[in-house]
């Protein structure tokens, strides 16, 4: 089952995979909800799936904070994040991720707080 944040679906399948893709199938921007909360905080998911056509707000804060079993990261290695300023603990928590490569071609330029914990 399809849920919305911002202008975009997400939805987690039977093998722990966190699925964003776009509303419109071209271009779905995800941010920071309103109320400070991502809607998967905390959950079991194993691996994230970026979309073609997911692009970023300026904050990913919190943003995986609290997925203990998440592994696999590689799809985020697309992920066009030239606007965010604010990844504070984008993956505090995630005790299970051990490789982060994937983020090495990150445009960070912008970023202005990026406040790790475990």
């Amino acid at each position: 089952m399809l849920k919305r944040i911002c202008n975009c679906n997400w939805k987690i399948t039977s093998d722990r995979t966190l699925v964003i893709s776009p509303v419109k199938g071209t271009d779905g921007k995800i941010k920071m909800p309103k109320n400070l909360k991502w809607p998967w905080k905390g959950t079991d998911i194993k691996s994230v799936q970026i979309k073609n056509g997911v692009t970023t707000g300026n904050s990913l804060m919190d943003i995986f904070d609290g997925c203990d079993s998440l592994t696999d990261i590689s799809s985020l290695a697309d992920l066009d994040v030239s606007d965010v300023q604010d990844m504070s603990y984008m993956f505090r928590g995630c005790r299970s991720l051990k490789d982060v490569s994937a983020l090495a071609g990150w445009n960070v330029s912008e970023v202005a707080a990026a406040v790790t914990s475990t």
